[in-house]
């Protein structure tokens, strides 16, 4: 009776150590992958023109990979760096780690490490803004952030929590949390 109780513990023992095993050895799931599961197609060191509807230059991008999703047809791009043009001066620039343009350019993404740079004004100087993700509207001329952002312009440095600026008027708007700083060199 003593070994029949034995041998039952050992074989329930058994039991359970193989269905742990096979629990853990089951496949797992995916990680999440920004952007799309599948792409229709993806481009390499690449730089792209966009144009609005009135086939003007609404921004360039440039970068090492964008891939499209064939779904909904945004773009997901790694490492972009922007052009974004105004009517009456340079450029201005952005770079990120991380970006998405809407399906049809209406709206574009950039997040991780955001730096943007304003178009030199007449002393020379130009703006420079930092902050983790930023959205633009090329078709407004308008930049969107509700994170922190530090804006830096010779010896200004303006931080605040959530900004608009607008590329025509070069000016910048910090919604709360605003502090200035003014270093004289």
């Amino acid at each position: 009776m003593i070994m029949r109780n034995l041998a039952t513990l050992v074989l329930l023992a058994a039991a359970i150590l193989t269905s742990w095993l096979a629990w853990q050895l089951r496949p797992q799931p995916a990680p999440d992958v920004p952007g799309p599961p599948r792409s229709d197609y993806s481009l390499d060191q690449y730089e792209l023109v966009v144009l609005d509807e009135h086939g003007e230059e609404s921004f360039t991008v440039r970068g090492p990979i964008l891939s499209r999703d064939p779904n909904t047809s945004e773009w997901f791009l790694n490492q972009p760096r922007f052009s974004f043009p105004t009517a009456n001066s340079e450029p201005w620039l952005a770079q990120s780690q991380s970006g998405w343009v809407s399906a049809h350019a209406e709206e574009v993404r950039l997040q991780r490490d955001v730096q943007v740079l304003g178009p030199a004004q007449p002393s020379g100087e130009r703006a420079r803004l930092v902050t983790a993700a930023i959205t633009v509207f090329p078709k407004q001329n308008l930049a969107r952030s509700t994170d922190s952002v530090t804006i830096t312009q010779g010896g200004s440095i303006l931080r605040g929590q959530g900004m608009e600026t607008n590329f025509q008027t070069h000016q910048f708007r910090l919604f709360s949390e605003v502090r200035a700083r003014y270093e004289i060199h």
